[in-house]
């Protein structure tokens, strides 16, 4: 039998970041993230990467990774998306074949996969986040009709398999993202989202998650400002990306409040990316990337007091979120400066740290008393 979810223990304890570890030098990496006090890594996991062919997979990056992590004392969160494209289902979902994104046709394939994937890291990868932004046209396909219930259905296949192959692991619920849209060819609001997904039928899907995850990017706004308070904005950023509450990092406090109203309780929340994005500093682009301009409006120093600023902020004000993952790492190594996740960075390209490495790694990072560490 498959554990139902466990109610897990309040108070931040988790501070890590994500990053791309399926590299060479991830045990160099590896000493970065333990070096600046972080006892957390994300890495996603394209499962169309993995099973090359049906029931053929290649695991010799990640388990590289893994081994890399584990060894520098560092507990794992794998983010599992992209199915494969002989999962998709061709006749429903024709615009994601041959893409990166979109769910199997048949959620019984999640349910194969994750067993594996939990079977062969059974006590070294302690969490799993099924899927990514999946109120995103471009990471599901079109957002009406079925889709809430087809959600629900990876879910429970998610969650089954990864209990199946490691009943301790975490399970979270694949976090939605801040969009300030409500367009089902486009994207639907994350609180919206999260509404009809708790509300389906009778809110089933409490059955198939521990944690919830969030991403609160706050876009050119600090972490204390707010919906007709946007100082920095105001300030640096022409009153851009202040209009709508989801481009606030506190708008994690309304998607909870949602889970309570659906009567979904005995959750955590988890921020599985969250960050500022900031074009100054050594290597810049000389514009932003289409979509992100606030990251003109943002220093790296701005970069650094805002990560600071929102774990202090967390710690006093919930108790319910439980891990923050920092985006990221080091994708300045691994994509151009025109490239939207290299402004998220908090190493340079050659490791050097940005102003926000440092500040994080001086950073008090408490854990809760008598709590169990990570």
């Amino acid at each position: 039998t498959v554990p139902a979810p466990r109610v897990l223990p309040k108070g931040l304890r988790g501070y890590g970041v994500q990053g791309e570890f399926r590299r060479s030098d991830a045990g160099t990496l590896g000493d970065l993230v333990a070096g600046a006090g972080l006892n957390w890594v994300k890495q996603q996991v394209p499962w169309k990467e993995v099973e090359n062919l049906p029931g053929v997979y290649n695991w010799t990056p990640l388990d590289n990774l893994v081994q890399s992590m584990q060894a520098r004392g560092l507990n794992i969160l794998f983010s599992v998306v992209k199915a494969p494209d002989f999962y998709k289902d061709p006749k429903t979902d024709p615009a994601k074949i041959g893409t990166t994104h979109g769910p199997p046709a048949d959620p019984t394939k999640l349910r194969s996969f994750m067993r594996d994937l939990a079977t062969r890291y059974k006590g070294r990868v302690q969490a799993y986040e099924i899927w990514n932004e999946e109120n995103l046209e471009v990471e599901w396909g079109r957002i009406e009709g079925s889709a809430y219930a087809d959600f629900v259905a990876l879910m429970k296949n998610g969650y089954t398999g990864a209990k199946e192959g490691d009943p301790d692991a975490i399970v979270i619920l694949g976090a939605p993202t801040p969009t300030g849209v409500n367009n089902p060819a486009i994207a639907i609001d994350d609180l919206e989202y999260l509404k009809k997904l708790f509300a389906h039928n009778g809110g089933e899907i409490r059955d198939y998650f521990e944690a919830l995850g969030v991403h609160p990017n706050g876009g050119p706004n600090a972490p204390d400002d707010a919906l007709g308070n946007a100082a920095h904005s105001n300030a640096t950023c022409n009153s851009g990306w202040s209009t709508h509450a989801s481009f606030f990092f506190t708008r994690y406090k309304a998607l909870y409040q949602a889970m309570l109203d659906a009567g979904i309780t005995g959750k955590t929340i988890w921020f599985t990316e969250f960050g500022w994005a900031t074009i100054s500093g050594p290597g810049a682009p000389p514009a932003p990337a289409i979509g992100y301009e606030y990251a003109r409006c943002n220093t790296e120093q701005d970069q650094a007091a805002f990560f600071v600023r929102a774990f202090e902020k967390v710690r006093s004000e919930t108790d319910y979120v439980t891990h923050m993952i920092i985006w990221n790492l080091n994708f300045q190594q691994v994509v151009p400066n025109t490239d939207e996740k290299w402004a998220f960075g908090i190493v340079r390209s050659d490791l050097s740290p940005r102003p926000a490495y440092t500040a994080l790694q001086g950073m008090a990072k408490p854990q809760p008393a008598g709590g169990v560490a990570g």
